[in-house]
């Protein structure tokens, strides 16, 4: 695993944590018309794209070495990929401050698994 990639991709995650808890304070639902909410489903845009990127190389490097359970490491390396996209389509579906509270959640399990990943991937 590339813990580079792993730490950018947190980083990004909890940006758009700060961000979707500020639209929940404000009691501002997740819009496509506003220019934020726009750059913050780029931000998510460019975070699932990080996870595609390490979902191939955690393959790649999965099939190199001999991980002990490469089976939980591979249903993480695809799970993580299902997350953002189902988040960001209930967020948008929820007109109401909840929508964001979804987003957070989404957020924050993202981190969660990649972190679960890096100890699955080690061997622990």
């Amino acid at each position: 695993m590339v813990l580079g990639l792993s730490l950018a991709l947190t980083g990004l995650c909890l940006v758009v944590v700060v961000w979707a808890v500020v639209k929940i304070v404000t009691r501002q639902p997740l819009l496509l018309t506003r220019r934020g909410d726009q750059v913050l489903l780029g931000v998510l845009a460019l975070v699932e794209l990080g996870l595609v990127v390490q979902a191939v190389l955690g393959f790649v490097l999965g099939a190199q070495q001999q991980i002990p359970n490469l089976l939980t490491f591979g249903v993480y390396l695809v799970g993580v990929l299902l997350i953002l996209p189902v988040g960001t389509f209930w967020a948008l579906a929820d007109r109401s401050r909840g929508g964001a509270g979804v987003l957070v959640v989404a957020c924050v399990t993202v981190p969660a698994m990649v972190l679960r990943m890096h100890q699955v991937y080690a061997g622990g």
